[in-house]
């Protein structure tokens, strides 16, 4: 089961977790086993720690993050996993000393080979709270709660003719948020998923999905139906699209159908990449309801021989699919670079414009970001950085949504 309310577990879960392993792989014959254990530690000083307007607070702020990753691979056995224990020192004790476990952890067993199989995955990892106005860029708790979600997912696979596959199975998601105005809830799923492969290069699936979600705030029921297809017509270039019905019905409520859909195309053209995206479905609220998220991507990639540089524009809409209470149209675009200064040294730029339209307190927010980052190997696996953030942001009418926060930092990686 995942890690539930009160239990601070995850470093020793890991640490049996890693024990376990390796123990297995010592022991296995054929098995891939690699682990890769790295430290880092860096000093930052941010000059407005609880973004506000006025009182603006700073500190110096220390990290110590010891981090883990493994890979082990059989022929019936697949894990993979990364943690990281990020401890914060606060000088000047604006705040408690935090500790931010990070954990991502991902395994595939065939139960029966290539028939029935049974995947497990764990997240846990500090997650904003309101997923229209992120502040993790600016801030390493604000609006912020530890999250973890565990997914239990056994499914089987049938090939009733040549080039056509059904994949049908079960699966089990809790979601819990160590804060209390985030709301824990369990979903159990049941999906059947045909595909066919109409040609090396052109797949067309389809499926039902039936889920049950509950918690504290709300459980509801979901019905999904889908046809879709994805086509790689050039190297390195593709087009694909999914769309369906969604039937949702909260307890003692009518349902609702809705469309959902995703699509996109990526295209790698003679001196650059470009893609766009689209789409639209329901999406975890961490405040208990269910949004409708509706999103539209385009972007362009430029490759030259030492600098890498992309452009994106991007709008999503928030919308709550039971009330009225939360609507939000974000607006942004999204311009970065990195550029290899010589054989060790890289530097790279990032900017960041945004626009939050708050339709139900018929307002807005205007929000900008830029950083500025080098990093240098001093030699094999260790590396120093120096960076700089900057953020600014603004709203007539949200005071906690005005304030202008300048964060420098330096740091230094060893891997082992």
């Amino acid at each position: 089961m995942g890690l539930r309310p009160g239990r601070e577990d995850v470093l020793l879960t890991l640490m049996l977790s890693l024990a376990l392993v390796y123990c297995c792989a010592s022991a296995a014959r054929g098995a891939d086993f690699e682990i890769t254990p790295s430290m880092s530690v860096s000093e930052e000083y941010n000059d407005n720690i609880f973004l506000r307007k006025e009182d603006k607070v700073g500190d110096y702020i220390t990290s110590a993050m010891p981090s883990v990753a493994l890979k082990y691979a059989t022929p019936l056995w697949q894990w993979d996993a990364a943690y990281a224990f990020d401890y914060l020192y606060y000088a000047a004790k604006t705040r408690n000393d935090d500790k931010i476990h990070n954990l991502a952890a991902n395994g595939l067993i065939a139960l029966i080979r290539d028939r029935l199989m049974l995947k497990l995955s764990d997240d846990y990892s500090r997650a904003p709270l309101d997923v229209a106005r992120d502040v993790t860029r600016e801030s390493a708790f604000l609006n912020q709660s530890d999250r973890n979600i565990f997914t239990l997912n056994p499914y089987f696979i049938v090939e009733p003719a040549p080039l056509i596959k059904v994949t049908t199975g079960y699966a089990y998601i809790d979601t819990w948020y160590k804060n209390d105005s985030g709301v824990s809830k369990t979903v159990n799923t049941f999906f059947t998923e045909p595909s066919y492969e109409l040609s090396p290069k052109i797949v067309l699936n389809a499926g039902y999905r039936y889920s049950q979600e509950a918690s504290r705030e709300s459980d509801f029921t979901k019905n999904d139906i889908y046809v879709g297809s994805r086509y790689e017509y050039a190297d390195r270039s593709n087009i694909f699209f999914k769309v369906g019905n969604s039937l949702v019905k909260f307890t003692g409520r009518s349902g609702s159908g809705n469309m959902f859909w995703t699509a996109g195309i990526s295209h790698a053209f003679p001196t650059f990449t470009g893609s766009v995206e689209t789409s639209s479905d329901y999406t975890e609220n961490p405040l208990g309801t269910i949004d409708k998220t509706t999103n539209y991507m385009a972007s362009v990639k430029k490759e030259f021989k030492r600098t890498t540089a992309s452009l994106s524009l991007a709008y999503t809409e928030f919308k709550n699919a039971e009330t009225v209470t939360y609507h939000v149209n974000r607006y942004g675009v999204n311009a970065n670079a990195r550029y290899e200064l010589t054989a060790k040294t890289t530097g790279a730029v990032d900017f960041t414009a945004e626009k939050l339209d708050d339709k139900v307190l018929n307002t807005y927010t205007r929000r900008y970001f830029a950083g500025l980052k080098f990093d240098y190997e001093l030699w094999k696996e260790t590396s120093v950085s120096a960076g700089y953030n900057y953020a600014y942001s603004y709203s007539p009418e949200i005071t906690g949504d005005t304030y202008r926060n300048n964060r420098f930092l330096v740091g230094v990686r060893k891997t082992f």
